[in-house]
């Protein structure tokens, strides 16, 4: 389970440099998602290899969505609150993980057999991971594509129409836009990022 968690890691950074943070993170709520709903099928005489089975999407979906998450945090505050976004994951990890177990005990407890809560337990597990999948999806907004800068058109002396260099393109201007032209799109800012603004608000709240 370790080396599959370490593998989808390695996979994650490299869907984040080509894709984004968002893609990976909402594919890798969805493998999660999916790994506990293949849990309700278990049962007490379910064979150990294929409950081990059905853990490895767990495993994997978790390493593909953790680190862009924390690359996302990153890059939505400013550089003198990376230090506190860095932080908030794992605050967040430590909280949900005890409110779930405390859930899941409840649940566990007040159902009327053992099968019947642990089946409650993922089918809710499941659904709040499809949850926070398709709020990721509805927060984000893809980057708005670069401007291009239209240089002047160069007149020809013989019309009689001035070849002033202020009517000129400046050659730094021109070489700028040409790497806007080739930048990605995952590397232009979103003009108004719904999803960066949520974590910029948290952060502050969080600094509070």
């Amino acid at each position: 389970m370790t080396a599959l968690v370490m593998a989808a890691n390695l996979l994650a950074g490299r869907l984040t440099n080509r894709y984004g943070p968002v893609r990976p993170m909402v594919i890798g709520e969805l493998i999660r998602a999916a790994g506990l709903l293949a849990l309700i099928t278990v049962r007490t005489s379910s064979p150990t290899a294929l409950i081990l089975a059905l853990l490895i999407p767990l495993g994997v979906g978790g390493g593909l969505a953790v680190p862009p998450m924390t690359t996302a945090l990153l890059e939505a505050v400013d550089a003198d609150r990376s230090g506190l976004a860095g932080g908030i994951p794992n605050s967040a990890r430590q909280l949900g993980g005890a409110v779930g177990v405390a859930v899941f005990g409840a649940l566990i407890a007040t159902a009327t057999d053992f099968d019947t809560g642990m089946r409650t337990c993922l089918e809710l597990g499941g659904a709040v991971l499809i949850l926070t999948a398709a709020v990721g999806l509805a927060l984000h907004r893809k980057g708005t594509p670069a401007k291009e800068v239209k240089t002047p058109r160069q007149q020809h002396p013989a019309e009689g129409r001035s070849t002033s260099p202020t009517r000129q393109a400046h050659p730094r201007r021109a070489v700028q836009a040409h790497h806007a032209a080739e930048t990605p799109a995952y590397s232009r800012r979103p003009k108004q990022s719904l999803y960066r603004s949520a974590i910029r608000k948290g952060a502050a709240l969080w600094d509070l």
